[in-house]
């Protein structure tokens, strides 16, 4: 076999991916993947990049910041990064055709930077027609985050506040709140995201750089839901003044302001590790361990194509468009620029890296 053809029988049955490295990520070559009975073959064509894929996949659920290095070396070191992709059915299965455009999740550890993936079949759906390949791999986890956190509690008479609502998941929540109803959505993010969070739908602005309980005491708005996409576990929201603290201290006190309703719900998206443990309590075992109001809130990926399908039809119907920050290349320095703009918490809307 002439060198040539040696090199093109590697290429076909092989497949490139990028890993997490001990120190950085890196890119190997690995066996093309096999799909079993409920799962589909794709190639990727786009891949969204999400803070919990910056952070180790583990995210806050154990000290991110305190053992990184024990985590890359012993737990994530080889494994590829990666939720969210979009990209096209290679086989003829479950429904779904040869050449089919799709998008959705892969379960966590299994990644989508890499030239091909499988992924079960209850977490993909037909790619909606009004995204273009890269739109449509950033909107699954930050659109399924957005409308299993909201869709039980909004309703026509709704009134959201957004925290954080410049950035991945605040963005596209700020649209979700709004196609399931919202009567009103305020978007709590910087001066320069305003006219940004406007054109995603907002009805109001409130400027965390100024007094933000100020605003909150002025204005008319009484909210029934507020949706955290700020706090984590990271040193820069443990801080006692944190606005985000100040309103779960503030909703968890006897009296509450005028601008909470007396049922309202707040929903974050991250915590420390006492609370991931008393979220896989309620998930697990049922154990309920938050008052009425507060609750942290934990995404669910197995069963979303339903889900996946609604985010579909609201992008179809210009209700929904997930708005990309910044496209990466698919090596080496490409995603570790992509994590390192992540981690610094400035990206407007979302990040993705191209595959293809």
């Amino acid at each position: 076999m002439s060198p040539r053809h040696f090199y093109r029988s590697i290429i076909m049955t092989t497949m490139r991916a990028i890993v997490y490295g001990i120190e950085a990520p890196e890119l190997q070559r690995f066996p093309l993947v096999t799909p079993k009975s409920n799962q589909v073959l794709i190639k990727v064509r786009s891949a969204g990049l999400n803070p919990v894929d910056a952070k180790l996949v583990v995210g806050d659920k154990i000290p991110f910041q305190r053992i990184t290095k024990w985590l890359r070396k012993f737990y994530i070191h080889s494994k590829i990064p990666g939720f969210d992709f979009s990209g096209t059915v290679v086989d003829d299965a479950h429904g779904f055709r040869a050449g089919d455009a799709v998008f959705g999740t892969v379960p966590p550890f299994t990644g989508t930077l890499t030239e091909y993936l499988v992924a079960p079949v209850d977490q993909v759906y037909y790619k909606p027609q009004a995204l273009s390949f890269h739109e449509a791999a950033v909107l699954p986890l930050v659109g399924l985050t957005a409308l299993q956190c909201l869709q039980e509690h909004v309703t026509s008479e709704s009134s959201v506040l957004i925290i954080g609502a410049s950035g991945g998941t605040g963005h596209v929540a700020i649209q979700v709140a709004k196609a399931l109803g919202a009567e009103h959505v305020s978007a709590v993010c910087s001066a320069s995201s305003a006219e940004f969070c406007r054109n995603m739908g907002a009805d109001m602005i409130l400027d965390y750089r100024k007094d933000l309980l100020e605003q909150l005491q002025h204005q008319q708005v009484q909210y029934d839901v507020v949706m955290d996409c700020v706090t984590s576990d990271d040193p820069r929201d443990t801080a006692p003044y944190y606005y985000p603290r100040l309103i779960q201290q503030i909703g968890a006190s006897d009296h509450l302001p005028p601008w909470l309703s007396p049922n309202y719900i707040y929903r974050r998206l991250g915590g420390d590790t006492r609370d991931w443990i008393r979220a896989g309590l309620e998930r697990t075992l049922g154990f309920n361990c938050w008052n009425k109001h507060e609750k942290l809130f934990w995404i669910r990926f197995p069963n979303s194509s339903g889900e996946l399908k609604q985010l579909a039809v609201w992008a179809d119907h210009k209700q929904l468009a997930p708005k990309i920050n910044q496209v990466y290349e698919f090596n080496e320095k490409g995603v570790k620029n992509a994590f390192d703009a992540i981690l610094d918490r400035r990206v407007k809307g979302k990040v993705v890296v191209d595959i293809s």
